[in-house]
């Protein structure tokens, strides 16, 4: 009997330890959860616009990865900056820029791809841009062979000379289906090249070939550039930094103006001033123009 009584009052024991050990650890596990819970709700805050007003508000600006190379949108933000505007700034890879936009990632983007920013309007994703600064072509060669492009192009197809487009600036593609459209040039040798418009143009060095090249970068890379200018000046070589601001459908009102008058801004005489003298200091020219 007092062995059956041991085992009744440890078996009972037992049952009240296990008992008391799962209500702590309920308790512990709710602790967890409403934490949990409270930094989630904190995450999905949203501020309304007059919170967004009243705080540090910022315009969300995507350059083009492929013009990070100068420090030309630093500057230009700097200045903008000075000028009481709280601007963030970030490369992006063009390809990004459609989903970027879809996503209301960003409201303002940047580049000298006319193509993207074309097929950006046909979305009707960004319907419209404004022109910031001029950064032409230029046709580089073993030598100069036409008074003009068209003249260079005959000479190009009569000499069975070839012409290198690099497969990585869609830019300087899109501007030669342009030039197909406005100019007989069927019979001419067009030749997609692995790799950036600078490395085409070492190739083309090495060939005997012709390629296309921006004004900034020839002047930036002048040195390495034995090719001589066949072609420069010309209307149809004109390549624009296109300015897109990504409308608000009403819903960031606040963000949309702030795009409009960050632009307004680029177009002032300081800022025109900055962007027309940028590189003369370092290169001994100025590397863009200013667009109409």
């Amino acid at each position: 009997m007092k062995k059956r009584t041991i085992g009744i009052i440890l078996l009972a024991m037992m049952v009240f330890f296990t008992a008391c050990n799962g209500q702590i650890s309920n308790t512990s596990g709710s602790k967890e959860q409403e934490t949990v819970e409270k930094t989630q709700n904190l995450m999905n805050e949203t501020p309304t616009v007059e919170e967004s007003e009243k705080s540090e508000e910022y315009l969300r600006v995507f350059v083009d990865k492929r013009l990070s190379g100068f420090s030309l949108f630093e500057e230009v933000k700097k200045a903008l900056e000075e000028k009481g505007m709280k601007i963030q700034l970030d490369y992006a890879n063009r390809e990004d820029f459609e989903k970027l936009a879809k996503t209301g990632a960003g409201e303002m983007f940047i580049t000298e791809d006319y193509t993207l920013a074309n097929k950006l309007q046909e979305k009707q994703i960004i319907p419209a841009w404004g022109s910031l600064y001029e950064n032409p072509l230029m046709l580089l060669g073993p030598e100069e062979v036409g008074r003009d492009l068209e003249h260079t192009v005959a000479a190009l197809k009569e000499m069975k000379r070839k012409l290198y487009l690099p497969s990585e600036n869609p830019e300087i593609i899109g501007k030669v289906e342009q030039l197909k459209q406005m100019m007989n040039m069927e019979d001419l040798e067009i030749v997609t090249v692995e790799g950036n418009a600078m490395s085409v143009v070492k190739k083309a060095q090495e060939d005997g070939a012709y390629a296309f090249l921006d004004r900034a970068q020839y002047f930036a890379h002048e040195s390495e550039i034995k090719l001589v200018i066949a072609v420069e000046g010309e209307e149809s070589l004109g390549n624009e930094a296109l300015v897109m601001i990504l409308p608000s459908d009403g819903k960031a009102e606040v963000k949309e103006n702030m795009a409009d008058k960050v632009f307004e801004m680029m177009k002032s005489e300081e800022i025109t001033k900055l962007i027309s003298s940028y590189g003369k200091e370092q290169f001994g020219t100025p590397l863009y123009k200013m667009g109409r």
